[in-house]
């Protein structure tokens, strides 16, 4: 196979993390490599932490392993460029309250109702402090 002219562009760690779990179950990165139509080093070049990969490679990985996707999200206009940064940037320091929106945008989405600001701001408290302390459960207890 040929090398390709195209420039690399970043590729983030979780979508690295997918691309991973895929060649995984594909069989390991020979059996990918011909699912997916490119080399093996190629497919070991993209997995490889830190090193940037071509769009071409990313887009045939994602088209050949199910449940990956798309390596380049499209970007309608700032104010959407602005949530989809936000959203990542959440999602990688507080995975929990990332999660909590993600339901409640699904909830939204799908014709639910929207969960108030007090209840979101009660599953914030929960996600936060998962399990009370010791002080506290003794002292529930102790008022029933």
């Amino acid at each position: 196979m040929g090398r390709t002219k195209e420039e690399p562009i970043p590729v983030e760690e979780t979508y690295r993390d997918l691309l991973r779990k895929a060649v995984d179950s594909a069989g390991g990165q020979r059996s990918a490599a011909r699912l997916a139509h490119v080399s093996q080093p190629t497919i070991s070049r993209a997995l490889e932490r830190g090193h940037p990969a071509t769009y071409t490679t990313l887009a045939k990985m994602a088209r050949a392993f199910p449940g990956i996707p798309s390596p380049v999200v499209p970007v309608r206009d700032a104010t959407h460029e602005e949530w989809c940064r936000l959203g990542a940037d959440l999602a990688a320091l507080k995975p929990a309250t990332f999660a909590v929106h993600l339901d409640a945008v699904r909830q939204a989405l799908a014709g639910s109702p929207v969960p108030s600001a007090d209840a979101i701001e009660r599953l914030r408290r929960v996600v936060a402090i998962p399990v009370p302390g010791v002080r506290a459960r003794r002292k529930s207890s102790s008022d029933d």
